[in-house]
């Protein structure tokens, strides 16, 4: 599963640590799943000291652990525990996944 991570955002994800999505993504992210972290390209430029590149690019992997309503939305919500996370050293422009 690939998981977007935009700099400017109205969801509470916290990078490595939980991800905040809509309820119609709750069949998908279930526990055990694999995912990879993406970010879109740059559009604000003072977010370049916190990312890896300003191009499209992969970040990171985890596991998706628990998840849980979302109690503060305003629409159905959720969060999910990432368990497991792995920044990646640089960023990567494709990404082979390999499931096993």
């Amino acid at each position: 599963m690939i998981i977007t991570e935009n700099d400017e955002s109205k969801w509470n994800d916290i990078t490595g640590t939980s991800y905040n999505y809509p309820a119609k993504y709750l069949k998908y992210l279930t526990p055990g799943t694999k995912a990879i972290y993406f970010k879109g390209r740059i559009k604000n430029l003072d977010f370049r000291s916190k990312r890896q590149s300003d191009h499209p690019h992969y970040f990171g992997v985890g596991l998706i652990g628990r998840s849980y309503l979302d109690e503060t939305a305003i629409r159905r919500a959720y969060n999910c525990d990432i368990i497991q996370y792995e920044p990646f050293d640089s960023a990567a422009r494709k990404f082979a996944f390999v499931l096993g």
